[in-house]
C-alpha cells in the first residue's frame, strides 16, 4: 500500500450551512483512500473536515470493492454528517443520501438518472445501463464544532462522481459514464463539491425537521429497480 501524502494538502471553505455537516475542506493531491483517511483524521478526535482528493490509489466501495477512476476525473471526496440526535436508529440514511447526490447530478444536467440499490447512481436508456457515481457510508465516531463527542450516528460519506470522459480501465470501460459524456461539459471538481455539499446538508436538516417521509416518497421516484420494495412495509409503518 502506497503511503498517504496527508501532509500535502491546502485547505478552503465552503459556505457554511449548519451544524450537522462541516465546511472546511482538506484538499489533497492523493491518497489511499478519503475515507481511510478521514476516519483516521477522526479517530484522533479531530474536528470534523471534508477531504477531497485528485486521486485515490485505494478507492472503497461497498462491500469491499475498489472504486476506479483515472488522476483528476472525478469528484473524489469523503464528508462526514453529524446525524440528528433523534434520528432513529434504523433510518436509511446512506440510501437518502443517493438522493441528495441524485439531486446534485440533475443541476449539472445529467439525463436518465437513476439510484440503483441501494445508492449508486446509473444512467440508465433503452440501450445500457451505466454508472456515474458511487457511494460508500461508514460510521465513525467524531468530534463537534464545539470539540465534544457527537453521536456514534455520525456518517463518513465518500462520494465518487466521474466528471470527464477518460480511458477507464477494460475491466469497466463499457459500464461506467461521466458527466462530460451526458452534458458535452466538463465541470470543475470544486463546483460540483459545492451543489454536492449544498443537496447533502438540505437532506440533513430536512430529516433533522421530521420530513424523512417526503425523502422516502422522493427516492422511491428515481429507483431503478424495486428491491426497494422488500423495505416498503417497514418504513411504510414507521413514517405513515
Amino acid at each position: 500500500m502506497k503511503a498517504e501524502s496527508v501532509n500535502n494538502f491546502k485547505e478552503f471553505y465552503l459556505t457554511d450551512l449548519g451544524t450537522f455537516i462541516p465546511h472546511k475542506v482538506r484538499y489533497f493531491t492523493e491518497l489511499n483512500s478519503t475515507n481511510h483517511a478521514l476516519k483516521t483524521h477522526l479517530a484522533d478526535k479531530q474536528p470534523p473536515l471534508i477531504f477531497l482528493s485528485d486521486y485515490q490509489h485505494q478507492g472503497k466501495g461497498r462491500m469491499d470493492r475498489v472504486w476506479q477512476s483515472p488522476p483528476r476525473s472525478g469528484l473524489l471526496v469523503s464528508i462526514p454528517l453529524i446525524t440528528p440526535q433523534d434520528l432513529p436508529a434504523d433510518s436509511p440514511l446512506s440510501i437518502y443520501i443517493g438522493w441528495a447526490v441524485h439531486q446534485a447530478l440533475c443541476e449539472f444536467g445529467v439525463s436518465n438518472l437513476k439510484i440503483k440499490w441501494p445508492n449508486d447512481l446509473i444512467v440508465a436508456t433503452k440501450k445500457n445501463e451505466k454508472k456515474i457515481a458511487g457511494i460508500l457510508c461508514e460510521r465513525s465516531w467524531c468530534v463537534s464544532k464545539l470539540d465534544k463527542p457527537s453521536s456514534p450516528q455520525t456518517i463518513v460519506v465518500g462520494i465518487g462522481i466521474n466528471i470527464k470522459k477518460e480511458s477507464f480501465p477494460a475491466n469497466i470501460a463499457d459500464k461506467v459514464t461521466s458527466i462530460e459524456d451526458i452534458t458535452g461539459e466538463i465541470v470543475d471538481n470544486i463546483a460540483l463539491l459545492k451543489v454536492v455539499h449544498k443537496y447533502l446538508a438540505d437532506l440533513i436538516q430536512k430529516l433533522a425537521n421530521e420530513k424523512e417521509a417526503f425523502i422516502w416518497q422522493e427516492w422511491q421516484k428515481y429507483s431503478l429497480n424495486d428491491k426497494w420494495k422488500k423495505l416498503a412495509p417497514i418504513y411504510t409503518n414507521r413514517l405513515y
